[in-house]
């Protein structure tokens, strides 16, 4: 999610989540069935905007922009994610004090090349996968490929070094 100054909100999980606990995660989270089951069905969107509004008390006329980015597949439980960002007209003092029981804290991070690098390279190995492929994506259709290419290689260096 992007905020109204130009900040990216990531959740860190709390300890007490099925997935990923303590991990960073982009704001979201699962599709429910009826929203995607039948014709008259509202869509994935649809689950996104209710998730922003049950976890950051985002409501439907705050969203700016809802986009696609994308669709991944997490390698470890094989679970798909679809990876969104939404522009709100909030800034993040606006919902800075939200708390819910699946996150222990909210990180703004300056959406710019070098803060987003930084925190990617700072963090790599406790984004949740989904999260991790978000942000990329984020990165790669704000700043293009040449920073994208610049970060993969980055994580994939200190991933070497991990080992």
């Amino acid at each position: 999610m992007r905020t109204a100054d130009e900040r990216i909100v990531v959740q860190r999980r709390s300890e007490s989540v099925f997935e990923y606990p303590g991990f960073f995660h982009v704001c979201g989270g699962n599709v429910e069935p009826a929203d995607v089951a039948g014709a008259d069905a509202p869509g994935v969107f649809a689950s996104a905007r209710r998730e922003l509004d049950e976890e950051l008390g985002i409501g439907a006329g705050a969203i700016t922009e809802l986009t696609c980015l994308g669709l991944a597949e997490n390698a470890e439980t094989f679970k798909p994610e679809l990876l969104t960002v939404v522009d709100v007209d909030l800034s993040a003092d606006d919902f800075a004090s939200a708390n819910h029981a699946e996150y222990s804290q909210l990180v703004f991070i300056d959406a710019d090349a070098d803060a987003l690098g930084w925190f990617l390279d700072e963090n790599c190995g406790t984004i949740a996968p989904g999260g991790l492929a978000c942000l990329l994506n984020v990165g790669l259709r704000q700043f293009g490929a040449a920073w994208s290419a610049k970060i993969l290689e980055s994580l994939d260096r200190n991933a070497q070094q991990r080992r």
